[in-house]
């Protein structure tokens, strides 16, 4: 693991908001590229600052945060379909 304590602290806020992420929607259909309830993650991400010597920045752009829930989601159902 690196030393870099904001990369560290930075790192856990985002596999906490994955890893509370829901895979599925209140009905229990496996939600999709378009499923609103994706969005809070989206936001989640895209809002997360990592802070370093006092400055404070936004890795990612919503697009990118998008693509790593959906990622997330993606390798969630492989793991599905392959236990």
């Amino acid at each position: 693991m690196t030393k870099s304590k904001a990369w560290n602290e930075f790192v856990n806020k985002i596999s906490d908001i994955l890893n509370r992420m829901y895979d599925t929607d209140p009905q229990g259909i496996q939600l999709t590229e378009n499923s609103p309830e994706l969005m809070d993650p989206i936001n989640r991400i895209a809002n997360t600052q990592i802070e370093m010597n006092g400055y404070f920045y936004n890795p990612f752009t919503e697009h990118a945060a998008k693509r790593i829930v959906l990622d997330e989601l993606n390798n969630r159902n492989k793991k599905e379909r392959t236990n």
